[in-house]
């Protein structure tokens, strides 16, 4: 999934992000999501979802 686009992403956003992630995995299929911006790390480090996500630790700024 391409995120270069993504200007913002609420809870429900983080929802769909994690159903996506649900559904690729009981397909035995990975959900990449690519060249995320900024925003969209910060909100997943803070909620404890990139891992799940995108499967490795946060990069640092």
């Amino acid at each position: 999934m391409e995120c270069a686009g993504l200007t913002t992403c609420d809870a429900l956003g983080l929802a769909a992000l994690l159903m996506l992630g649900r559904r690729a995995r009981a397909a035995d299929c990975l959900l990449r999501l690519g060249n995320r911006p900024a925003r969209l790390e910060k909100l997943l480090a803070v909620t404890g979802t990139h891992g799940y996500l995108v499967g490795q630790e946060p990069r640092q700024a």
